[in-house]
């Protein structure tokens, strides 16, 4: 397993050093091997394409956000947990935004590892029919809402304060989300705080 671990962290450090220098849609699999030492069928070993790779790095770096929310955290900070990951490696993140898209881009890659990590959180702490149909369309929406909210703010150029941006995505939050997503008090979060 460890092995398996060192060999996504090389790939995962040649596409963020090779995305230094080009786009990120410009790099093919067979460069990002190259530059970290393995051949390409090692490489598809471990993911199916460059998008997995990219979607694979952010949610490795956004995993304790949503773990967070079985600890209670509340969503806001989950929110800005998200923006502090692409702050992060700003360049490589704006690379991956401006340069990848469609249905197996970077962000419907990640957006759909989040909505099936707050989808099982809710399972755990609702019990498995909370995770309905209703909900996971509501869960879906918003969560495509906030990637793209996200997106359009980091590319944006920050306009306004994070403290400000993650107060109106929780805002925006569907009101079937809101007593799925507030921290439960036992787990030491407050409900009044999404």
């Amino acid at each position: 397993m460890e092995s398996r671990l060192t060999t996504k962290k090389a790939l995962a450090r040649a596409l963020q050093d090779l995305s230094r220098a080009k786009s990120v849609a410009k790099i093919s699999v067979r460069e990002i091997a190259g530059c970290a030492g393995v051949t390409p069928v090692t490489f598809y070993n471990h993911f199916s394409g460059k998008y997995e790779l990219m979607a694979w790095i952010y949610n490795m770096e956004i995993a304790p956000c949503l773990q967070n929310l079985l600890a209670g955290r509340t969503w806001r900070d989950a929110v800005c947990g998200f923006v502090g990951a692409l702050r992060g490696s700003p360049e490589f993140y704006r690379n991956a935004l401006r340069n990848t898209s469609g249905a197996n881009s970077f962000r419907y890659a990640t957006n759909n590892y989040a909505i099936g990590v707050i989808a099982e959180r809710i399972r755990l702490r609702h019990g498995p029919h909370a995770a309905g149909e209703e909900t996971l369309f509501y869960l879906k929406y918003y969560m495509r809402l906030v990637a793209e909210a996200v997106n359009d703010w980091f590319l944006g150029g920050e306009s306004i304060d994070l403290a400000v941006f993650a107060d109106r995505l929780v805002a925006c939050m569907p009101d079937p989300l809101r007593p799925l997503l507030a921290p439960s008090p036992e787990r030491g979060g407050k409900d009044a705080q999404i």
